[in-house]
Order: structure tokens, then sequence, then C-alpha cells
């Protein structure tokens, strides 16, 4: 974040929360160097300072959702992310941040679709609401997305986000603030790209609150995947279950990066952290990081993480009953790779995903 003068980002009126002293001291801790190892910050800060458009949208017209180009002030303290500086500077370079509130339950999905670089988009479901939220990135261009989500107590939120143009560099930021007993799920489908990265920051931050991650990506040969998951949980009894399977193929490079906090505040947490990742070829990079931070008594939390490639006694077996091992080789890494795909949009993500599989194997097979 060096090469970004924050004295010269003017903060809108209703950010004015949050100071350029803030900025500052939070784009140059130890933490914040971390999280950009993997990834060449200097291609997302030359996204920050582009051009963005209103994603394309639908499920609008039904009754309890309204639109907007301002967001409530009292809202305004949801874009500050101590562990993301650089998307709440995005969101004080936009020239506008499109706001939807559902204040009820919804019998039909938001459609939300970035071709380009988009404005950043907040969402708040109010108190006892259940939604679906389908979102897709079509750009097939450099391109950011930045998303926050705001939950009210008892709410409900499936979400359903497929990231499947691979010829450009993205960055998706996605920021949730759960409240009392609120439900978030997110099934995460995805391809790796010339620079793919995927910042999640959850806060669950009412008693009871639950969330739930089901990511499944492929990387083709020479792309890019980054994921940087931060999840805390700061009131009590509050739950979380992340599960990533990810596939890299020859010369690609994917990290996942995921760290759960619990605060001293939220005793009789449950949250379980799973990366596994399948190399296929010697020369994939594949780096992978799980992180538990706890500051307090009577938890339950689990994190693990494995990195292997296909077991020769499986490619043995399907051999041994007239396999060919090419084709053994496919099933079994279509297997791994399917086993997360979950959600409204199964169906999509799961052929998208197996013929950029397939794709992948039976060119590097000939």
């Amino acid at each position: 974040m060096a090469s970004v003068n924050l004295a010269d980002i003017a903060i809108p009126a209703w950010l004015n929360r949050v100071t350029h002293d803030q900025l500052n001291i939070a784009s140059q801790t130890p933490a914040h160097a971390e999280r950009w190892k993997y990834t060449k910050a200097q291609k997302v800060l030359d996204l920050i300072e582009g051009a963005t458009e209103q994603p394309s949208i639908s499920g609008l017209e039904q009754n309890g959702v309204s639109i907007g180009t301002t967001i409530d002030p009292d809202l305004a303290a949801l874009l500050y992310d101590d562990n993301a500086p650089e998307a709440y500077i995005a969101a004080c370079l936009a020239n506008e941040v499109l706001y939807i509130d559902i204040q009820e339950s919804l019998a039909s999905p938001i459609n939300l679709s970035h071709g380009t670089s988009t404005v950043p988009v907040v969402i708040r479901l109010a108190a006892n609401v259940a939604a679906e939220l389908f979102e897709d990135c079509q750009a097939n261009e450099d391109a950011i997305h930045l998303l926050w989500i705001q939950m009210g107590p008892a709410s409900s939120l499936v979400h359903s986000r497929q990231s499947f143009e691979t010829a450009a560099s993205h960055w998706q930021f996605l920021h949730t603030l759960q409240e009392r007993m609120s439900t978030y799920t997110l099934h995460n489908h995805t391809l790796g790209a010339h620079l793919r990265r995927q910042d999640l920051h959850v806060t669950l931050n009412g008693e009871g609150a639950k969330f739930e991650l089901k990511s499944a990506a492929f990387v083709r040969s020479k792309d890019h995947l980054d994921q940087q998951l931060t999840v805390q949980h700061t009131a009590p009894r509050t739950t979380s279950r992340q599960l990533l399977n990810n596939i890299a193929a020859d010369k690609a490079s994917v990290t996942c990066n995921g760290r759960i906090h619990i605060h001293p505040n939220a005793p009789q947490s449950d949250a379980d952290l799973s990366n596994r990742n399948l190399a296929l070829g010697k020369s994939a990079t594949v780096n992978t990081k799980p992180e538990l931070e706890i500051y307090t008594d009577d938890v339950k939390c689990s994190h693990g993480a494995t990195v292997g490639q296909l077991a020769d006694d499986a490619i043995f077996y399907f051999t041994s009953r007239g396999i060919a091992p090419d084709l053994a080789q496919q099933i079994l890494s279509k297997g791994f790779l399917l086993e997360n795909v979950a959600g409204p949009n199964k169906d999509y993500a799961s052929h998208a995903l197996s013929q950029a599989l397939m794709d992948s194997l039976t060119g590097a097979a000939s």
C-alpha cells in the first residue's frame, strides 16, 4: 500500500468515521503485509483507481426491496475493516455506492452480475428476512468487485457466487456482518485467472450467528488464485464451518490463508476450517495456512490443511479394472473437486468446473 498517497484520498462525508492515520496504520502492519505475500498488491491498487460501473441486477422488483446510490450513515462503519484498508480506499474513490435494502423475505433470488469493474455494493437484510443472492463474475477484463452485507437478527441469506472468467485480473472482496441468530451460507465456485484474489471477511457479531462456506476451485496451468479468509467470532455461541477444495494444475499457483479469531466475549463458539488441495503435477505451487486465534475458554475449534497428489493405489485400483490411467486421473480429480459444489447453482457450477478440469487434463495428456 506504500504506493498510495492516503493523504490525497478524499473520504466522503458519510464515511468520515475513519481518519487517514487509521488507514496508514492498518496498511502498514506485518499482518497486512502477510496477506499480500502471494499476490502483487500494486496490481490491485491499479484496479482500485480505475473506472467503475453499476453491476447488472435483477430481482429488485419484489416487495420489500429498495435500492439507492448512498447508504445510511449508520452503516458507514460496516465499510471499514482493519484487515482490508484497500477495500475502504476503493469505497472512498468510487463515484457512488449501490445500496440494496431488503425488508421482506423474497420469493425469488437477487441476481448480481459483474461485467466489468463495478461500484461497491452494500446489501442489508432486515430482521427475520430470508433471501437468496446469485452473484456472477463475467468480466473478461481486469476488474474489482466489492460487496458488503449486513444481516439483521434471525435473518437468513444463501449466497451462490460463480467466477469462471479466466483471461484477466480480478479482485473480489466480500465482508459480511451478522447479528443475533442470523445464518449466512456461501457457495463459492471459481476458476483461477491471470490473477484472481478473493478476500472474505465474516464477523459473527450476534449471539447464535452461523456461517457456512463451501468452496470449490480449479486453477489451470500458469493461472493464479489467492484466497484470504478471516472469520471473527465476537459473540457467544456462534458457529462457523469452512470447507475449501482446490485443485492446482501443473505450473498453477494456489493460496488459501484462513484465520479464525475467537474474541474474549465469545465463549461456546464452535469453528472449523478445512482446506484440501490436490496438485496435478510436480510444478504446481500450493500455499495453505490455517490459523486459530483464541482468547476465551469453553470453545470448540479445529482447523486443518492437506496438500497432496492422487494416490498411486487409487490409480492402480481403476487400472486393475480396465480403466486407462488418464481416465482414472480425470474421474478421481473430478470427484475431489465436485465434493464441495453445492447450492442453488450446483448444476451450472458443476458443468463449468468439470469442463475446465477435463479440458486441462486432456490437453496435458495430448
